[in-house]
């Protein structure tokens, strides 16, 4: 946790931690706790919530799950700071069986709460989580906050945010390249 935190107080560029989940939402290992949340959105960066179940705290992997995470992060720091980052594993199977068979060396739990085992958020569950985020006020340009990824444009033109009426796609706001943390090293 130190040391992204370092690296974003250091960095001159927005920060982006790419696929993680809200530790206050679920305190798994792999996610990241509110400072570090603060000081993603205060570099002008984006968090993308993971899909992958078990970081989620559902093995399941449920849309409503995903949405706990966002609108977490959301109140915390605004929704322009949120994008979605699901990781998505067809057969997560045999990384568990690593997972597992290495956990007390390459995956501590420290805290007791890990879970070694689910799904991950499918790409045809997004319709789903467009629901729930419509019904909880969000929108394509309303006020509580617009969904649509706000990664990089250099990613990939299909994580820039769309123009609600034209359909365009919009001009990301990191024209420039960003630092991006990977959870499993922060």
């Amino acid at each position: 946790m130190r040391s992204s935190l370092e690296a974003t107080e250091l960095s001159d560029r927005p920060v982006i931690f790419s696929h993680s989940g809200a530790y206050s939402v679920c305190a798994h290992i792999r996610n990241i706790r509110d400072d570090q949340i603060r000081a993603c959105a205060a570099s002008g960066g984006v968090l993308g919530v993971v899909g992958v179940g078990a970081f989620l705290g559902d093995v399941e992997a449920r849309a409503e799950s995903v949405f706990r995470h966002i609108d977490y992060i959301a109140a915390l720091v605004g929704p322009e700071h949120v994008g979605i980052g699901t990781d998505y594993v067809r057969d997560m199977t045999s990384i568990w069986e690593a997972i597992r068979a290495s956990k007390e060396v390459a995956w501590p739990d420290p805290t007791g709460t890990q879970l070694y085992a689910g799904v991950c958020f499918r790409p045809e569950q997004l319709t789903e989580l467009i629901d729930i985020m419509l019904i909880h006020g969000y929108s394509h340009g309303g006020n509580k906050g617009n969904f649509g990824c706000q990664f990089p444009a250099d990613l990939c033109d299909c994580r820039r945010p769309i123009d609600p009426e034209s359909g365009e796609l919009l001009k990301s706001k990191f024209s420039q390249n960003c630092v991006v943390f990977h959870p499993a090293v922060c």
